[in-house]
């Protein structure tokens, strides 16, 4: 505020909400400002601020309201609205402590030596609020790849996300490069997909809250690798012939897949038919399908996922129907 008062001992400031104002402190005299503390962010407030002063020391200056009707002059500069407030109401006896009391005891002291207090009318302040803390770092960060594109950054927070204007996830091409802002979300978000990135390509990440205060600190680095843009087939494919089944094994060589694909081909016939979809990182699989002709089987499997497919691995299998195992059985 601007000091228009001469002559004042000190300053009254207090805060209002629902109509209510209470004292918060005093600043002395000449003063222009207080720091109000500990206060509820994202509730609105009125401040306002009244000069104090005796009829000894007298309260004037230029266009102030006479001194003997009880009033100093407004600090400026605090907004409209100024409400007149008596003179002896520069006693308050219904609280207060350290600066409070000492104001109290300057003013009963007055009183005592036939002093009267005096004191100024109200200057209002616009409505403000308190900026809250700044945010905590988010935590549990991770990085996941999604495509040979993509890759989800995911994360928690601890903190008050109704404080939060959002988080800003950053990215580098190396975990000690410069790390840029790739992307953000809303306040309620906890992850985030990072696209058009290029395939087969380590990628390391950083989160941090953002709110009306400032920023918190950076969560991280993770780092991901974006799936290549084909899966490797599998290796080690064998067909093994057991009485009334073909059991198949191979070596899971793929990342990422979401499954395998196992097909056959009987004798004779043309074209390979889907027997088996099994789910990520199996290797084996054991066909019991009730076969009548004998001959050569022929096996092929593959590894599956969203965005690609592995090449085919393929084996043979020499098969006889089990009635061809009973004569052996048979014999002492």
């Amino acid at each position: 505020w601007r000091d228009n008062s001469v002559g004042e001992t000190g300053f009254r400031i207090e805060r209002c909400a629902d109509g209510v104002c209470t004292w918060i402190g005093t600043a002395p005299a000449n003063a222009t400002s207080f720091t109000a503390t500990q206060l509820p962010a994202g509730q609105p407030f009125v401040f306002r601020v009244q000069a104090l002063g005796s009829e000894a020391d007298g309260l004037s200056g230029a266009g102030a309201v006479a001194a003997e009707s009880g009033k100093g002059v407004i600090p400026a500069e605090l907004g409209e609205g100024v409400t007149t407030i008596e003179a002896d109401m520069g006693i308050v006896v219904t609280e207060g402590e350290g600066a409070m009391a000492a104001e109290m005891s300057a003013s009963v002291e007055a009183a005592q030596t036939g002093d009267a207090v005096f004191s100024s009318d109200y200057a209002f302040s616009e409505p403000v609020e308190a900026l809250p803390p700044l945010p905590v770092v988010p935590s549990n960060l991770q990085a996941v790849p999604r495509s040979s594109e993509s890759i989800e950054v995911r994360w928690s927070y601890a903190g008050d996300a109704n404080q939060l204007l959002g988080f800003e996830v950053l990215r580098s091409d190396r975990v000690d490069g410069a790390y840029a802002v790739v992307g953000s979300v809303g306040a309620g978000a906890t992850s985030f997909k990072d696209r058009d990135l290029a395939p087969g390509t380590t990628y390391f990440y950083k989160v941090r809250a953002s709110n009306a205060t400032g920023d918190s600190g950076l969560a991280g680095p993770v780092n991901a690798t974006t799936l290549p843009t084909t899966l490797p087939a599998p290796t080690d494919f064998q067909a093994r012939t057991h009485p009334g089944n073909i059991q198949l094994t191979w070596k899971d060589n793929a990342n990422g897949e979401s499954s395998y694909v196992v097909e056959r081909r009987a004798p004779g016939v043309a074209s390979y038919e889907v027997i088996a979809a099994l789910p990520a990182n199996a290797t084996a699989y054991i066909d019991a399908f009730n076969m009548m002709l004998d001959g050569i089987y022929q096996y092929r499997v593959k590894a599956v996922a969203a965005w690609a497919e592995s090449p085919y691995a393929t084996a043979p299998a020499q098969y006889y129907p089990y009635w061809m195992y009973l004569p052996l059985l048979s014999k002492p």
